[in-house]
């Protein structure tokens, strides 16, 4: 059609019958753009839903947010161990370790509807890792199992004492020389295997612990003041995943602003259009009437409204349909960015 326009505005000194038709193509491109808007605000009302639109981006971030959390936990566990050097062994590591990767750890939830909603993360080691209460049951019950005999009441306070001593000092040069085959090793495989979960003493690296005496007297476990990790890692988790919400909502406010914007102007469009037919109807009458000295003098301004009128109809359409196809992109959740609007409009 446009190449029909444009060859003719190139011959203006065709016959009045001539440019009669030419008009009539005019018309109908205005037809056609009349029709292209009208589909890309029926389309565009799909995406406006900010509800729907708003549930298709939840559903986009709860396919990361397990991910994302599960490596905020993983960095704030790593640095947690390193701190706490009784900690910092590898069956104590690879069992927290393996309860941060269990999904079953995580819970991503959403209260509230469109983009007014909230996203929160509850990290539960306690349903993954264990309990402390189980940690101090296995600890109580290795030791009985082992024999390790107790100084009784009635023996000096400083056999007492004396024993006690010892007791920290063979427990702390554990610590300090513990190795893949050392009795500390053993028994705390011994603790884990009996407390029946992967991880149970992770809250004594989490809320802190007072120091620990022995069956025989004395602290062997170093006292531990709280790290907090795990409510730091929720903080940060849900943090970072209203703050991408945020994000995307910002990105849906500035793309319907576009889309009002392309129909806004694709209207716009359309009025001057219809302007400048029936300029051009009115103009080919009187050139018809002239003589051609006349004509040739008047077509020169002519000729520049018959472009202009190709011009509005060829932009019309174009930017139009592509709205259509931007907002299907979007409404159906291939895309949640300005990217879209970028890629397709411009």
């Amino acid at each position: 059609m446009f190449k029909n326009l444009i060859d003719y505005t190139k011959q203006l000194e065709g016959s009045v019958d001539t440019t009669q038709k030419f008009i009539r193509k005019l018309s109908g491109g205005r037809t056609r753009l009349i029709n292209s808007i009208e589909r890309a605000e029926k389309d565009s009302q799909a995406i406006r839903n900010e509800t729907n639109y708003a549930s298709k981006i939840k559903k986009q971030l709860a396919k990361s947010a397990l991910k994302v959390t599960k490596d905020i936990l993983f960095a704030a566990t790593v640095n947690a161990i390193k701190k706490r050097a009784e900690f910092d062994v590898p069956i104590y590591r690879n069992a927290l370790y393996e309860a941060v990767e269990n999904n079953d750890t995580y819970m991503i939830m959403t209260r509230g509807t469109g983009f007014s909603s909230i996203i929160s993360v509850d990290i539960n080691l306690n349903k993954t890792a264990g309990r402390l209460d189980m940690w101090a049951k296995a600890v109580k019950s290795v030791r009985k199992s082992l024999g390790t005999k107790v100084p009784n009441k009635k023996v000096s306070e400083a056999r007492r004492a004396k024993a006690a001593e010892q007791a920290s000092r063979a427990w702390a040069g554990i610590y300090n020389k513990r190795g893949v085959n050392s009795k500390f090793t053993e028994t705390v495989e011994a603790r884990l295997s009996a407390a029946a979960k992967i991880a149970p003493f992770w809250e004594l690296l989490d809320k802190g612990a007072l120091p620990m005496s022995s069956d025989r007297g004395g602290y062997p476990t170093p006292k531990n003041k709280h790290l907090n990790f795990v409510d730091r890692a929720e903080k940060e988790a849900s943090k970072r995943l209203n703050d991408s919400f945020l994000v995307e909502k910002e990105k849906y406010i500035s793309l319907i602003s576009n889309y009002d914007g392309i129909i806004n102007q694709a209207l716009s469009d359309l009025a001057e259009l219809n302007a400048l037919i029936e300029e051009i109807r009115i103009d080919n009458r009187v050139i018809s009437n002239l003589d051609k000295r006349a004509t040739r003098a008047m077509k020169t301004e002519y000729n520049s409204k018959l472009r202009k009128a190709i011009q509005l109809i060829s932009e019309g359409l174009t930017t139009t349909r592509k709205l259509q196809l931007a907002t299907k992109g979007s409404y159906r959740g291939k895309r949640f960015s300005q990217e879209t609007v970028k890629e397709l409009l411009y």
